[in-house]
């Protein structure tokens, strides 16, 4: 979505440098949970293992829009 409308106000032949991006290759997520093999699983999951044993509050309803990745 924020993506969309980066490019439609972006100048005509403008550039857009995206920077300090998750890498889902890595076997430990170190932008969002810290945790091992987080980043492979599915959003729900993911959310599910980092209130359980990770730094994520369970009681934050903005977890989709708060660095972990959506799917």
């Amino acid at each position: 979505m924020h993506i969309r409308e980066i490019w439609r106000v972006l100048a005509p032949r403008g550039k857009l440098l995206v920077n300090e991006t998750p890498n889902k290759y890595l076997p430990v997520d170190f932008h969002t949970l810290h945790l091992p093999l987080t980043n492979w699983l599915p959003s729900p999951v993911a959310h599910r293992v980092g209130t359980m044993f990770g730094p994520f509050d369970p009681k934050r309803t903005d977890w989709a829009s708060s660095g972990l990745r959506l799917d």
